[in-house]
């Protein structure tokens, strides 16, 4: 059985590495894939806040040459369809030489233990993101899949194929894509404040409870119309992370 290992790409924060990674754990939890998470990042610690004390989250240190090994250990070792690592803004010092020594050494081991590994590239409206992720392209080179993730959640995102830089990655690393569409910024900063993510906002609503900022009718209808269009692009995106129509 083929495993999908995807890991967040991304220099700076803000960009949307951890929103996405809640957003997709959302989709397999609604969808009964099988998922596993890594918190790699101890700053914010964004899924386990969100997720709370949910034995499937782990946290890891990007620091620690240690935890970076268990992290590797417990992704092999897993039996999830989908394991997820959110990595920490600048995890490239730490993570990018690790991992790529891996791949060259041990990359068609991993593949024959059924381990596939897919490097999620999130590409907002600022431009170093596309440059960030050049930067890891030129280190993993073609030993990953890669998955493009245009986040236009906190404003419009220039399409990669519209520049010439987009382009050029796009030809070289052949991604799977997604565009996250936008999203209410003041919505957005109320769910970062409840630590919610938006299928434990749905949860809470169906039971009636109260969230500032949330619960009130508007937001509440915006939400709801925002998840309707994320998983209509999830749709067509996790079948092709999780390779479901080669099987």
């Amino acid at each position: 059985m083929t495993r999908t290992f995807l890991f967040t790409v991304g220099a700076k924060g803000g960009v949307g590495k951890s929103f996405f990674a809640e957003a997709l754990l959302d989709y397999a939890e609604e969808n009964s894939i099988p998922w596993k998470a890594f918190d790699c990042d101890g700053s914010t610690r964004t899924l386990r806040r969100v997720f709370g004390d949910d034995p499937r989250v782990k946290e890891y240190e990007m620091r620690d040459q240690g935890s970076l090994d268990a992290m590797l250990q417990d992704a092999a070792e897993s039996e999830e369809s989908l394991i997820v690592a959110d990595l920490r803004a600048g995890s490239d010092a730490e993570f990018l030489p690790f991992f790529t020594a891996v791949l060259e050494e041990l990359g068609d081991d991993l593949k024959e233990a059924g381990l596939d590994i897919c490097a999620a590239a999130l590409i907002a409206n600022e431009t170093d993101s596309i440059f960030a992720t050049a930067q890891w392209a030129k280190q993993l080179k073609n030993n990953v899949r890669w998955a493009f993730i245009e986040n236009e959640v906190r404003g419009p995102v220039t399409p990669l194929r519209e520049t010439q830089e987009g382009r050029a990655l796009t030809a070289a690393c052949q991604p799977i894509q997604i565009v996250l569409p936008a999203m209410n910024v003041e919505d957005a900063g109320n769910l970062r404040k409840a630590n919610l993510s938006i299928r434990t906002l749905m949860a809470k609503i169906q039971a009636k409870e109260k969230v500032e900022g949330l619960t009130d009718l508007g937001p509440k209808a915006r939400i709801k119309k925002y998840r309707r269009g994320l998983h209509e692009a999830f749709d067509q995106f996790v079948p092709q992370l999780l390779k479901l129509n080669d099987e």
